[in-house]
């Protein structure tokens, strides 16, 4: 079982490496298969996950005609709604980024992954997808 913070999904380091994963030419066949799988899995919980923030967001923030959340004035955050306390949103916000995500696939040794030439920055962006060596 996969298990990732919801604000992982959209890093950009996390979706670099899982990219330079996914792309690797080099990887067993059995081995690109079961990432393949994996990064569908991980892009159907990305787009529930999206959703829910979304719904989560519209709690405490306006949106405009375009269907874009409104910003304040200097746009450096979110212009919240009347009546909304923003350090509770924020909180509420950050917890939801926090929750993980399970996905039902099984996590890759370390050395399946080593054709790919991964950084340790992208290691580290993986951990979750990864079994952790003794």
């Amino acid at each position: 079982m996969i298990e990732i913070a919801k604000s992982s999904l959209r890093s950009p380091s996390f979706r670099a490496a899982l990219t330079k994963l996914a792309d690797c030419p080099t990887l067993d066949a059995k081995v690109a298969y079961r990432i393949m799988r994996t990064v569908k899995a991980l892009d159907t919980g990305a787009v529930t996950t999206h959703n829910e923030w979304v719904d989560l967001l519209k709690k405490f923030v306006p949106v405009n005609d375009a269907g874009s959340f409104v910003l304040n004035e200097e746009k450096t955050e979110f212009a919240w709604s009347e009546g909304v306390d923003p350090a509770e949103a924020k909180k509420e916000i950050m917890a939801f980024g926090s929750t993980l995500l399970s996905v039902d696939r099984d996590r890759f040794e370390l050395e399946q992954l080593a054709p790919a030439c991964l950084s340790a920055s992208d290691l580290a962006a993986l951990e979750p997808l990864i079994n952790q060596p003794e």
